[in-house]
């Protein structure tokens, strides 16, 4: 047997094994944990957030992942770092590109918003050669937190890197990681989706011992793919849902932006849409426990369930 066999984390989560599974009292803390963390983190968005996690964007990282061999949880925390990476970097260049400008004196002003025009295309140009190497380095910073004998070395990066013709060494690699900490304050507690979809599971299979957990298990991680690419669409069609025939303001976009990223919602979703692939005669029962659980209204999960579905059969 291979060692990483031995000693390796699990391919996936052991749902329910008995001895080892949490407990009733664990499992109802954990829901009530992510729950609170859940609904501070959505008080506090706006639209702009999650402009960077999805498209080709999350594709490409999903692509480094597996040529890294990482785990499922990996490519989402991965994602999700690299959008608020992104957010956080964009607004220091821009806070920077103005300080530069303002120290410069003696101009007039029509010199002046052209020269800070200039200098914010040269940022933007800058960033967008770097972007593949921040991916790379929010990819590594992730399989740090996600396992402990597959954590992605800045040699491994680099070599990857030079195999797609880039000209990265391992020092520049470095580089871009320290880059990637540092924008982020090195704060680097990250949730997924994953996490919440797994506690959800693990507490209907502790309800229901003849729930088909560890099948819904992985067909949500083929979902989980499918909604970061198809981001876009999916909420745009939610949100169309909701507003019916009247018009989109900014606003109620504004609004809206706090369901974008309401991470129990969509865990929900998830999980609903995986019921109706793996049996559909049960769809409802499993979209009615969720709802028990989460205090998520029954309508709310089979309305955005339905659209994952839908986006799903094309």
């Amino acid at each position: 047997m291979a060692c990483s066999q031995i000693f390796g984390t699990p391919p996936e989560p052991v749902f329910n094994m008995k001895g080892c599974c949490l407990s009733e009292g664990l499992l109802e803390e954990l829901l009530i944990t992510q729950a609170s963390s859940n609904e501070a983190n959505i008080q506090n968005v706006s639209a702009h957030y999650g402009v960077f996690r999805c498209g080709q964007l999350a594709e490409c990282i999903f692509t480094i992942c597996e040529r890294f061999k990482q785990p499922h949880e990996t490519r989402f925390i991965a994602v999700e770092l690299f959008d608020r990476f992104m957010r956080a970097y964009i607004l220091q260049l821009r806070e920077k590109s103005s300080e530069s400008l303002c120290a410069v004196k003696g101009r007039i002003q029509k010199k002046h918003s052209s020269s800070r025009s200039d200098e914010w295309r040269t940022s933007i140009r800058r960033l967008c050669k770097q972007t593949l190497v921040f991916m790379v380095s929010c990819v590594q910073i992730a399989s740090k937190l996600c396992s402990h004998y597959k954590i992605i070395s800045c040699r491994r990066c680099a070599e990857m890197l030079q195999e797609k013709g880039h000209r990265y060494s391992t020092s520049k690699v470095l580089s871009s990681e320290m880059v990637v900490l540092k924008t982020l304050d090195y704060n680097l507690h990250t949730p997924s989706p994953l996490s919440y979809v797994e506690t959800l599971l693990e507490i209907m299979g502790h309800n229901d011992p003849e729930s088909q957990v560890k099948i819904l298990h992985e067909t949500c991680l083929k979902i989980l793919d499918v909604v970061y690419i198809n981001r876009k669409q999916m909420y745009g069609r939610l949100l169309q849902l909701a507003v019916g025939d009247s018009p989109v303001s900014e606003r109620t976009r504004s609004k809206f932006a706090m369901v974008e990223n309401d991470l129990m919602l969509l865990a929900t979703a998830i999980i609903g849409a995986a019921s109706h692939f793996v049996d559909m005669s049960a769809t409802a029962t499993v979209v009615e426990h969720l709802a028990r659980i989460t205090k998520i209204p029954n309508d709310d999960i089979t309305d955005f369930s339905s659209i994952i579905v839908a986006i799903i059969l094309g």
